[in-house]
């Protein structure tokens, strides 16, 4: 390469990180908008509406909840985000929240499969996609097979990330204000919530 192409490929590179920063900036930002929204929106009354609902208290509708709404919006990190803004905000708690997100990775599996079945023009690549959707099907179902009734006997995610948690939130003295930091001059720009 001249010296003019390596000059523009290490430009190029640059702005990639900066667009790689500044887009994860803003999804960070976006999940502090949604969980203020939620607050906003759902009060502390639609907090106890979703804790307290047979829905999600049922781990197999609570799954199927997760598979719903990915299939809706097309995206598991798309429902996912809004069940962790949901947890942060406290509208929601963790253990109902968890089968939630493991019908979210089987919500996946409708996606790749339409993906996969659009490739119904060319015989070989359809089976390859379609080979391909398959593998990440069973592995999404395996995985929820095998950790779901795990979870509902041990409660072993909601112990572990209890305990995770515990120590940030039982320090007085400490807080871990770092993501707030770098994001509340935005957000607080375009959103702030009253607390009462």
């Amino acid at each position: 390469l001249s010296w003019t192409e390596r000059t523009l490929r290490l430009i190029w590179v640059i702005v990639r990180i900066i667009l790689f920063l500044g887009f994860l900036y803003l999804f960070v930002c976006a999940l502090s908008f949604l969980s203020s929204a939620f607050r906003l929106v759902g009060g502390i009354a639609a907090g106890k509406v979703l804790n307290n609902h047979e829905l999600l208290n049922n781990p197999i509708a609570a799954l199927m909840v997760g598979v719903l709404v990915t299939v809706l919006v097309q995206s598991s990190s798309t429902s996912t985000s809004i069940v962790v803004a949901l947890v942060g905000s406290g509208l929601l708690d963790v253990g109902p929240a968890i089968p939630v997100i493991m019908g979210a990775n089987i919500g996946t599996s409708v996606t790749n499969t339409i993906v996969a079945i659009g490739q119904f023009q060319n015989k070989n690549q359809f089976r390859r996609a379609f080979g391909g959707a398959t593998v990440h099907d069973m592995f999404n179902w395996l995985s929820v097979l095998v950790l779901l009734p795990l979870e509902l006997a041990t409660h072993y995610l909601q112990i572990v990330s209890g305990k995770i948690v515990k120590p940030i939130s039982s320090a007085e003295d400490f807080e871990i204000e770092l993501l707030k930091a770098i994001t509340d001059p935005f957000t607080k720009w375009v959103i702030q919530i009253d607390k009462k």
